[in-house]
């Protein structure tokens, strides 16, 4: 029977989550499991196995507690369940409440048998994604009040494939209103840091097009995000690199230029110091083209992979020489001169933000060019790294 226990000390109040299970004491024993470690979205679950060493089952009385400060009942506390105790396994489950932040909790399992007790660490990350659409597709026309996608309108094809992608987490969608190319583009922009800061990792699209991309707060509001702790940002925005001053040239320094007004100076910024950028270029491929991943990287196992041609926007980089820069996937690049190079076309920068626990990863072609029948699990390698 599960039992709780509230203990008071000096006015701090926790609340224990017990199991008693009436199976003389042991002298010593220890407490293992399958798993201690999970990320988890609010109102998820996951589920272990404990195991007990150094006592015997049918003769030694074994109460396991759940410990910490978010263990308990309710929407904002991390609950616990364990199973009846067979041949000195237990099982255990965890349930994250509905209102518990994002965040890395440290929690553990507690194994007492008469005055001995001995206890398990555990640690739960809870997470929570934003997908921002901005790829101007018919479900950006008429946005509700809150940013969600046009109600009345269909998902497009790019819409339905990054959903898929984040299949099993918590996520919310952010949609970008479609401005109008001749009046408010420059002034519609994405989610404010607010909003921003509810999420553990954030997703940014803008797919196969030009004229919509990430405004000047936007910058701003990102770099903030990514101040905070353990966040993720995944970029798909060929089009925000397209737009930019000198992206014809291959590659385009990202180093400032006193000449460089302040929109490029602080998309220079961004694209340096968040993904590892020291160079750009963009253009549109008329020719169909080749990503070759990167030996020893999370996409190695796709092999290499079409891309369309045809008016598919695209952008290469030039690596940042540092140590926390790294080169998923290449494609060969051509200059007006015809002369081929090669440029990076997904590139991640870690330790970025002032507490240096973040992670950029931006991927210079839109989802919906690439051919291969294995793009729900390229995506959700891109989205998870």
């Amino acid at each position: 029977m599960n039992s709780i226990f509230k203990i008071s000390l000096w006015g701090l109040t926790m609340t224990l989550w017990t199991s008693a299970i009436a199976t003389t004491s042991p002298a010593e024993f220890t407490l293992s499991a399958q798993a201690t470690a999970w990320t988890l979205g609010a109102t998820q679950s996951a589920s272990t196995t404990l195991r007990l060493a150094g006592l015997d089952p049918a003769s030694d009385p074994v109460r396991f507690t759940l410990e910490g400060v978010l263990a308990g009942a309710g929407r904002d506390k991390i609950s616990a369940a364990f199973g009846p105790l067979k041949s000195s396994e237990s099982a255990l489950k965890l349930n994250v409440g509905a209102d518990v932040p994002i965040g890395t909790y440290s929690l553990s399992v507690r194994a007492s048998s008469g005055t001995v007790s001995t206890t398990l660490p555990l640690r739960v990350k809870v997470e929570r994604w934003l997908l921002v659409d901005a790829d101007r597709s018919e479900n950006n026309r008429n946005v509700t009040e809150s940013h969600r996608p046009d109600p009345k309108a269909k998902d497009s094809a790019l819409d339905t494939a990054m959903k898929n992608a984040l299949n099993g987490r918590i996520y919310d969608v952010f949609a970008v209103k479609q401005g109008s190319m001749t009046t408010d583009l420059s002034s519609i922009g994405g989610p404010a840091i607010g909003t921003l800061r509810k999420y553990s990792g954030v997703v940014w699209y803008t797919g196969n097009q030009d004229y919509q991309v990430p405004i000047e707060q936007d910058y701003a509001n990102l770099r903030s995000f990514l101040d905070e702790d353990s966040r993720r940002l995944v970029m798909f925005s060929p089009a925000m690199v397209l737009n930019m001053a000198g992206a014809g040239n291959v590659f385009q320094t990202t180093e400032k230029d006193p000449q460089d007004n302040q929109l490029l100076t602080q998309q220079k910024d961004f694209l340096k110091n968040v993904f590892g950028v020291s160079g750009y270029h963009g253009y549109y491929a008329r020719d169909s083209y080749m990503l070759t991943p990167v030996a020893g990287t999370p996409v190695t196992p796709f092999g290499r992979i079409e891309a369309s041609g045809g008016n598919s926007v695209r952008v290469a980089f030039k690596a940042l020489e540092h140590k926390s820069v790294r080169s998923w996937m290449t494609a060969p690049v051509q200059d007006q001169r015809n002369v081929i190079s090669t440029g990076s076309i997904v590139l991640g920068r870690g330790g970025i933000g002032q507490a240096q626990t973040s992670s950029g990863l931006f991927i210079g072609v839109s989802p919906d060019a690439l051919k291969t029948p294995n793009l729900p699990a390229l995506l959700r390698t891109f989205l998870l790294f």
